[in-house]
């Protein structure tokens, strides 16, 4: 980086956060040829996240970046309304981008006639990340297990197991209902979001979940699939109860269930129209072309 630097005629670096402990080295480089350093910043961890829990040195650095270093940066993308506050509060230059992504290119389907209902649930496999144990309770909660199928992707039994309390009595009474489809190329993620009704996805109400934003939200509304999740961080920002989706009460099976009795007697119109809704939020919210002309007034107030 430094011979590129020397080298090169760089108008500004933009370093993503999650490589917090070369900051420094970074920032040094930077400052000796007078380039703006911007960084770029989508998470903020619990300290659950890491082995050590509040000891662990990863954990520390983390921190103490977040809480000092950092603060010497001259500019900051941030995905969050945490994360951009936590900063704007120190007067740094600030820009708040959620997930983004080329809607131009993903295309978007109308319901598909199946005799049940299709749920989906897609993203990597993290135990102790992914919540299925109250998804699972309120699908069994129907006495017809004729209404709802649930597709799981990014996980595998084992995982789903390690995440409901390894209840495997609750998983095999699903059997028929719950299909475990474990990892699938990113590719094809997309054609499974168009292929399900809607997407569903808990989130645990930490630090973590209001400083990150899901990218699953963007990806299934760009597919013109309404979302089912909890208000945490700023989803509340773009998922519009009833409209493209539904916001949980809570993340108990009764609220689950709740709104999965509202599905089932929204008529097809209805679903259209609530599929088109999520459709043009993608459009209009997290599609990149709509951030352009910020990115570069913020840029070019980084770089004056």
């Amino acid at each position: 980086l430094k011979e590129y630097l020397y080298q090169h005629d760089v108008a500004f670096v933009i370093m993503n956060a999650g490589m917090h402990w070369r900051f420094n080295n970074i920032l040094k480089l930077c400052t000796e040829r007078k380039i703006p350093l911007i960084l770029e910043i989508c998470e903020w961890y619990d300290k659950s996240s890491f082995r050590l829990k509040a000891f662990d040195p990863r954990y520390i650095l983390m921190n103490r970046c977040m809480n000092y270093a950092f603060y010497s940066a001259n500019g900051i993308i941030a995905i969050s309304r945490l994360l951009a506050d936590h900063f704007a509060k120190r007067k740094i230059p600030v820009i708040r981008i959620p997930t983004i992504m080329d809607t131009h290119t993903l295309t978007y389907s109308k319901p598909i006639e199946y005799k049940r209902i299709r749920l989906i649930h897609a993203g990597t496999a993290v135990i102790h990340k992914e919540k299925f144990k109250n998804i699972l309770l309120a699908i069994k909660a129907f006495d017809n297990k004729n209404f709802f199928e649930f597709y799981i992707y990014g996980s595998d039994r084992a995982t789903v197991l390690k995440n409901i309390d390894n209840d495997s009595s609750l998983l095999d009474s699903l059997d028929g209902s719950v299909y475990i489809m474990g990892k699938i190329p990113q590719q094809e993620v997309h054609q499974a979001y168009m292929d399900a009704d809607y997407s569903i996805f808990i989130r645990e109400d930490k630090r973590s979940s209001h400083a990150g934003f899901p990218t699953k939200l963007a990806e299934s509304m760009a597919a013109g699939t309404p979302v089912i999740t909890n208000d945490t961080g700023d989803i509340g920002l773009y998922l519009k109860n009833g409209e493209n989706g539904y916001l949980l009460q809570d993340t108990s099976p009764e609220s689950i269930k709740k709104v999965l009795e509202k599905i089932l007697q929204l008529t097809s119109e209805e679903t259209i129209e609530m599929r088109s809704k999520a459709r043009k939020t993608a459009e209009k919210k997290f599609d990149f072309r709509v951030y352009k002309q910020i990115m570069q007034e913020f840029l070019e107030d980084v770089c004056r």
